[in-house]
């Protein structure tokens, strides 16, 4: 599993990304005297974080401990809001609804020209597309969806969005499946409704190993599924924000080796309502947390410093963002007469 793109000119990733884990070993002390730089105005800062999906989801439960940790910081006070999940968060965000939310890469690359307001902070993990079907569906593939009751998850998710996407560049388009549902593939109605017959797949697009496909292999007979090698070549060709992903044999119940294309999720903010010191400030603390964080969401085992800045090949960081990953070596700054950590406003 790898990340494609390239990153700008101006900011690449430093030869100090290799050493990620020593350097994390090291932030904890470091970094009070940096976040003390980045939080010496921030004291009182409300943070409004939107989750998504269901409660037991990862962007649900990696944004209540983002926001945990931030609590129990001096940046400020954190609190949550649900929402239905990528494309909704970009919209919310953008609108300063709310101050940061989680989106899949692929939602960031297409639309962040309509939300001039949204900023990345940092990349969290990779998420991959499975296809989840009935055994007794005869589904083989996505080009196997003509004719099939398929869910797409709830408008205004991110795997509603890319699975339309994915939709099209395999030729198959919505009027040739039988009926569209509109569940949440995290929670019980998704895994009730493959299991009880109200649909023959559903797209699932998540971080791996996933608590809810666990439940859904565990609940019933399905086939996971993969996408065609052709069509992972033709997406990673073509989008730097799509890459080749493999999930192992028996990550799942009996699973075979399965090839897909992967996304990252993306922590984003409002560059207007979250202050430099802000940025800088939840990026550290996610940072030297990091550990502790994957004690609890499994999903962000593999997280490293490459797939932490992978967003730079998308969007420019939030400044505040950028000079933390400047001052710790994640990113190289051409400009030696840039000053390395973000002043105070």
């Amino acid at each position: 599993m790898h990340w494609r793109s390239t990153l700008n000119k101006s900011t690449r990733i430093s030869t100090f990304a290799s050493t990620f884990t020593n350097t994390v070993a090291s932030t904890v002390t470091s970094a009070v005297v940096l976040l003390a730089a980045f939080t010496q105005s921030a004291h009182a800062v409300q943070i409004t974080m939107a989750t998504s999906g269901s409660p037991g989801g990862t962007y649900n439960r990696i944004v209540g401990d983002i926001c945990k940790e931030i609590n129990q910081s001096d940046i400020g006070k954190c609190v949550t809001q649900p929402s239905k999940g990528s494309v909704e968060n970009m919209q919310r965000v953008n609108d300063g609804r709310v101050n940061i939310g989680v989106v899949q890469s692929d939602v960031l690359a297409k639309e962040m020209d309509n939300h001039p307001n949204v900023m990345p902070l940092m990349g969290l993990y990779t998420e991959t597309v499975l296809i989840v079907a009935r055994k007794d569906a005869n589904i083989r593939s996505i080009t196997d969806f003509t004719g099939k009751r398929i869910n797409l998850g709830p408008e205004g998710s991110g795997v509603w969005d890319t699975s339309n996407f994915l939709l099209k560049e395999s030729n198959v388009m919505l009027p040739d499946l039988e009926s569209v549902s509109n569940l949440s593939p995290y929670g019980e109605d998704g895994r009730n409704g493959l299991c009880n017959g109200s649909f023959d797949a559903l797209i699932y697009i998540g971080g791996t190993p996933a608590l809810a496909l666990h439940s859904i292999v565990s609940a019933c007979e399905v086939d996971l599924i993969g996408l065609p090698d052709e069509l992972i070549e033709k997406l990673t060709t073509e989008h730097n924000y799509f890459y080749r992903a493999t999930i192992p044999a028996n990550t799942y119940h009996g699973s075979p080796q399965l090839e897909s294309i992967g996304v990252n999720a993306i922590l984003i903010a409002n560059k207007n309502t979250v202050s430099n010191e802000t940025a800088g400030a939840i990026v550290g603390r996610i940072v030297e947390k990091l550990s502790d964080i994957k004690n609890n969401v499994k999903a962000l085992g593999n997280t490293n410093a490459e797939l932490i800045v992978s967003a730079q090949s998308i969007l420019d960081f939030h400044p505040g963002a950028k000079a933390y990953f400047i001052a710790q070596g994640y990113l190289e700054n051409e400009n030696e007469d840039e000053d390395e950590a973000p002043k105070a406003e």
